[in-house]
């Protein structure tokens, strides 16, 4: 396959909600998008301590959102806020060409005041070619009706 290139780096930040929210909408063909970072944190410092907060980030807006869904090749990444230490998982190989959305997966309750976090994010956007985009389709809809 032929060698992506790199164009430049994006940075989003913002406040995730238990649904789905849309991040990037790519309509361009000749580029892709890979994360390379994935952080979040509890927007009200009182839940700090005794509270963990987690968030998704994925390529389709309806996976349930009971689960994190891990082995689904829509979700491409996990992040957890707790005791203040943070952890996440990111597919870092997977290209991204269409769509991306965040989804606070954080449940109410327990001390919590607000289940609201924060995330912040960091892509790399490459040119691609026609063929590396097919590629990632077909490996985003394994498993899905097409």
């Amino acid at each position: 396959m032929s060698k992506m290139t790199r164009l430049k780096t994006m940075y989003l930040s913002g406040t995730a909600s238990t649904d789905p929210i849309e991040l990037l909408d790519n309509q361009l063909p000749g580029i892709g998008w890979m994360i390379e970072d994935f952080r979040i944190i509890c927007s009200n410092v009182l839940d700090v301590d005794q509270n963990t907060f987690c968030a998704r980030i994925q390529t389709k807006p309806d996976i349930n959102i009971a689960e994190v869904d891990w082995k689904s090749n829509s979700v491409l990444g996990v992040a957890t806020y707790g005791g203040g230490g943070s952890t996440q998982i990111i597919d870092d190989a997977t290209l991204i060409t269409e769509q991306l959305f965040i989804q606070n997966l954080t449940v109410p309750g327990g001390s919590k005041t607000e289940p609201e976090i924060d995330y912040h994010i960091t892509l790399g956007q490459y040119s691609i070619s026609s063929l590396r985009r097919l590629a990632s389709l077909v490996k985003e809809k394994q498993g899905q009706d097409f």
